[in-house]
């Protein structure tokens, strides 16, 4: 798949040309890798709020994928730009163990970050800082949601989002009311996080991103649907989460969650060789703690042969798709056609993918309920992004929203 590699070689040259893309797009998918995820989360969402700040204030960002999403031309379908941005922190910061080893087992290249990665200083500045050119790219991204009324799209995308804010804006607000006060100016159209559609509106008992894009990308193949983009065949991704949420049906009152997560992780235990050879709980949650190590099979595609009685990826055809590159004003590894089944640039173009399935499936009426709400993993109800008379946005966003929006245009 072409995407378009950012280090500190390149930027200089594509922050333009990044932004003139971004104009012309209808929505915009991201996706984070970082050094540490956090403990166990807790039900409280207060206590999680302060649990997670603390690993995000303490660990770091090492790279995020943009994928810019555009309608074709005479054509109802769309056409995705893929970016990926390899970041290095300035500041002290700490590595999981288990995070870096599974980031490293799928692919991410440590080397390239701390050689080549794009210098950033997290949490707050005191002042703008003319040298941090990704809080440039963010700031200028931001004017340009706010004019154009472009979406952001995530998926399960709350520490994507929080990493984000604390990475190139500021430190996280002591409070997750703060943050959501923050977060409702600063995405003024709204997000959609595709693992909340998936779980409460689709009723998708999988939804692990890796699952909903090969399911999703079968369904197009055999529709001849709208939603073409470039084909990733053998794939074999794995999922951005650790630990998958699995919630009810909207009109089912009789069990919770939690319950029939439990009973699946009983009746998959990957300890159990299935008569597939398939990883059980690699096949319910996109996540094994066993890795590459495990003896069990971690395909995709058999997973699917097996869950949907067919085996519709034998007879893919390639898709194709135009890929309009950035203009030629950057060093010449700018452009690049490298994959591994873990990475962000691949991450934020299976999200828009997923999204732009949904786009023809849900209608937008229900679509528009659902905006702002973020999935919350072992919680059966969303985090929801609204304005309260009860909380005001931080100081420091305060200041960097005067930054960007001048009173006379500030919201």
């Amino acid at each position: 798949m072409d995407f378009t590699k950012v280090t500190s070689d390149n930027i200089s040259g594509l922050l333009t040309p990044i932004l003139d893309l971004i104009r012309q797009a209808h929505y915009i998918a991201v996706d984070t890798e970082f050094s540490g995820h956090g403990p166990s989360a807790a039900k409280h969402m207060d206590q999680r709020y302060q649990d997670l700040s603390k690993v995000i204030q303490t660990h770091t960002l090492l790279s995020f994928g943009l994928t810019v999403v555009t309608k074709q031309q005479n054509s109802s379908g769309w056409q995705f730009f893929n970016i990926e941005f390899l970041t290095r922190n300035q500041h002290s910061f700490r590595l999981d163990p288990s995070n870096i080893k599974f980031l490293a087992e799928n692919g991410l290249d440590f080397t390239q970050i701390f050689r080549r990665g794009i210098p950033f200083s997290s949490g707050s500045t005191g002042k703008e800082q003319d040298t941090d050119e990704l809080r440039k790219l963010w700031h200028g991204i931001l004017k340009i949601i706010k004019e154009r009324q472009i979406p952001l799209v995530v998926h399960n995308g709350l520490l994507d989002i929080m990493y984000l804010y604390e990475s190139f804006f500021a430190s996280l607000p002591e409070t997750l009311s703060t943050l959501v006060a923050d977060l409702v100016e600063m995405f003024p159209a709204g997000i959609y996080d595709t693992k909340h559609l998936a779980t409460d509106v689709v009723g998708e008992q999988k939804s692990f991103l890796a699952y909903l894009y090969c399911k999703y990308q079968r369904q197009s193949l055999d529709s001849s649907s709208w939603c073409v983009g470039p084909s990733l065949s053998p794939i074999t991704p794995s999922s951005t989460e650790s630990i998958d949420k699995t919630t009810r049906s909207l009109d089912d009152a009789a069990e919770t969650s939690s319950m029939k997560r439990r009973k699946r992780m009983k009746k998959y235990d990957s300890n159990k060789k299935t008569k597939s050879g398939i990883c059980g709980l690699y096949a319910l949650r996109g996540w094994c703690k066993r890795g590459k190590e495990c003896e069990l099979s971690h395909d995709l595609q058999l997973i699917l042969d097996r869950d949907l009685g067919t085996s519709a990826h034998k007879e893919e055809q390639p898709l194709t798709i135009p890929q309009r590159p950035l203009p030629q004003t950057a060093t010449a590894d700018e452009s690049s056609t490298e994959r591994h089944d873990h990475s962000a640039h691949f991450d934020a173009y299976m999200t828009a993918f997923v999204f732009c399935h949904f786009l023809s499936t849900i209608s937008l009426e229900d679509l528009a309920l659902h905006i702002n709400k973020l999935n919350l993993m072992r919680i059966d109800v969303p985090l929801r992004l609204v304005p309260s008379h009860y909380a005001k946005p931080s100081t420091e966003w305060t200041r960097i929203r005067s930054h960007l929006w001048p009173p006379s245009s500030s919201l």
